[in-house]
């Protein structure tokens, strides 16, 4: 999967409060096996890495990792497989809902 194939499945994602499409919309840097986004949101960081038929995301804040999800290529393919943990909310990110 290429960073642009990437950045489209985020900002077609479906998911809820708009996490994925910010992400998208972040410079990245190329890190072993995916991406980091370089910039912070309020003390949270992300990775990308790909994982047939998508994306797996994964959360920090600091050192510890707090979330881990799955965004596949389909709604459907996403429905079938656990995410590793709960995605986190953009709210619970932000403190305040969508960055405007």
């Amino acid at each position: 999967m290429t960073e642009a194939e990437a950045r489209r499945l985020l900002r077609d994602w479906q998911g809820a409060g708009g996490l994925e499409t910010w992400i998208a919309e972040q410079m990245w840097r190329a890190i072993p096996g995916g991406w980091e986004v370089v910039h912070h949101l309020r003390g949270w960081r992300f990775r990308l890495a790909p994982a047939p038929p998508g994306l797996h995301l994964r959360a920090w804040q600091g050192r510890r990792q707090v979330a881990g999800w799955e965004v596949a290529s389909t709604q459907r393919s996403q429905e079938k497989g656990a995410p590793a943990c709960e995605r986190p909310k953009f709210a619970d990110v932000t403190n305040k809902g969508i960055v405007g």
